[in-house]
């Protein structure tokens, strides 16, 4: 998305500047409506207390992950601002649970550790299917669908295994409220911006 709109040349390094400077308000406001869309859509709901999936934790990695997004680009032109989405947010290395609860699950799911993985399968989980792979083997939660054959394992062991509780959910696309921000705001924004630059323009003219 281009912000910068056709000005004067007086302002146009002016109105530049100022929009950088603007930016670093905007971007706030952007992670902020995001984070509390993910707040209100992705947490605060009620788990099985023998889950051992740490929801908190991938909340804090979320954010890391969107403070260190790159929204601002500098180009000839003027500047671009890029609003995260499903394509270009980064869910590798620890939130691909995140992706999973975002982008929606058709049918019922449930967590296993290695054993009981094991037990339903007859073989040893991939890594690859871990929900978090930094943690040590015995620690390791998998997320599998539940059939009629992981029902008679149930009955077999005399447990009953944790429900993932985002099973037969749509898709909850949380990124999508910072472009809505975005797209209500963005004229306001550049307006603002446009009569700082004109009033800086004119200061200097006055020196």
């Amino acid at each position: 998305m281009e912000i910068i709109r056709t000005v004067s040349k007086k302002v146009e390094l002016a109105l530049k500047k100022q929009l950088k400077n603007d930016a670093e308000i905007f971007i706030e406001e952007i992670k902020q409506v995001i984070l509390n869309e993910y707040d209100n859509k992705l947490m605060g709901f009620k788990t099985d207390n023998k889950s051992k999936i740490n929801y908190n934790s991938y909340r804090d990695e979320f954010i890391l992950r969107l403070d260190n997004f790159q929204f601002v680009k500098d180009n000839e032109n003027g500047i671009t601002l890029d609003i995260p989405d499903m394509e270009t947010f980064d869910f590798s290395d620890g939130l691909e649970l995140v992706e999973t609860m975002m982008e929606g699950l058709s049918g019922v799911y449930i967590e296993t550790n290695e054993q009981e993985y094991s037990y339903i399968f007859g073989r040893k989980p991939r890594l690859a299917d871990a929900i978090d792979k930094s943690v040590s083997p015995k620690n390791r939660t998998f997320l599998i669908r539940y059939t009629g054959k992981v029902r008679q394992v149930e009955k077999e062991l005399n447990t009953r295994f944790v429900r993932f509780p985002f099973s037969n959910t749509p898709s909850i696309d949380i990124l999508e409220t910072g472009k809505l921000f975005v797209d209500e705001n963005i004229d306001q924004w550049i307006n603002d911006s446009i009569e700082l630059a004109n009033k800086e323009v004119v200061n200097r003219s006055n020196i």
